[in-house]
């Protein structure tokens, strides 16, 4: 039995943790879910084959369709341009343990469907209550230290798309600028251009600019839905470039993976306190062994993972 995680590469983030993930699981062959996606006229082209319909989808699939045979095991990532590939996996291997990883909440109602024919893992603990997903941790792959900037340029910084953040990132800017406090925000592919002292940009990041822009600041905004409890990725982010975190989801408290002295609530921490808790010392340990043991709470029998 061999074991295959699928994902797409379609953005310089995605392929970052695609080639870190081969490079750690040793005995795990980590494969693009589409072919030529690794380009923007590539990506492109496949999404458009896509939207004719699922008997096109299957052309656009990668090497993987040859390699995997019935029994294999496979973990498949949710960054996906249609979820019909879930039925295909069942149909073309029955007899495989078909894992889908729900890196982003939201779209269960798409899910729905497919829920009875593959294994649904989530980050999110209300989404596995909820729907009835298994759970398992938030993990990254760890960065390179060449990434991470040593000297900060402000005291606080957000990265991120708009999905309706723009107005409370603006009371939290109201907030620092109240206190003294310096600010770096960007906003990817804005539903609109609300404020003159944000950053705009139409496009991604590439994920090396991105994780520079992080690594610049003191402290890291993470602002999350509000239906959501489990840990993004920019909070991980945050804990491996050694950075504070101001946030809006309370839930990260109770995880226990950071320091409570390196996150400040937004709506339940005291505004007052910013300045001190921007210039106070960073606390948490930096957490090593994520991807193992994410990896590991999938019970797959595996050899040793790379360190």
């Amino acid at each position: 039995m061999k074991i295959y995680i699928l994902k797409n590469d379609n953005s310089s983030f995605e392929r970052y943790f695609l080639h870190r993930m081969q490079h750690c699981l040793p005995g795990v062959e980590v494969l693009s879910v589409y072919r030529c996606t690794n380009t923007m006229l590539g990506d492109y082209l496949i999404q458009q084959i896509i939207k004719r319909g699922e008997q096109f989808e299957k052309t656009c699939y990668g090497s993987w369709k040859r390699r995997i045979k019935d029994g294999d095991t496979v973990i498949l990532f949710d960054n996906l341009f249609s979820l019909y590939i879930l039925k295909y996996l069942r149909e073309r291997f029955p007899n495989s343990r078909i894992i889908f990883w729900l890196w982003n909440i939201g779209k269960s109602d798409e899910i729905a469907k497919y829920k009875e024919m593959v294994e649904v893992w989530c980050f999110d603990k209300a989404e596995c209550e909820k729907y009835g997903y298994k759970y398992n941790i938030q993990f990254h792959v760890g960065l390179y230290p060449r990434k991470i900037k040593r000297q900060t340029t402000y005291d606080f910084v957000y990265v991120g798309r708009d999905k309706g953040r723009q107005a409370l990132l603006n009371e939290i800017v109201q907030e620092l600028d109240k206190n003294g406090m310096t600010y770096n925000i960007h906003i990817v592919k804005p539903e609109r251009k609300e404020f003159s002292h944000f950053h705009y940009h139409n496009h991604s990041l590439k994920y090396q600019r991105y994780l520079k822009i992080l690594s610049g600041a003191k402290v890291i905004i993470d602002i999350t839905q509000d239906n959501q409890e489990g840990m993004t990725l920019r909070l991980l982010e945050a804990l491996l470039l050694k950075r504070k975190i101001l946030t809006n989801n309370p839930h990260y408290i109770e995880y226990g993976m950071v320091d409570r002295n390196d996150i400040f609530v937004w709506g339940l921490d005291d505004d007052l306190q910013l300045g001190e808790f921007c210039n106070s010392s960073f606390c948490s340990l930096k957490e090593n062994d994520m991807l193992n043991k994410w990896y590991g709470n999938f019970h797959i029998r595996r050899k040793h993972l790379k360190t």
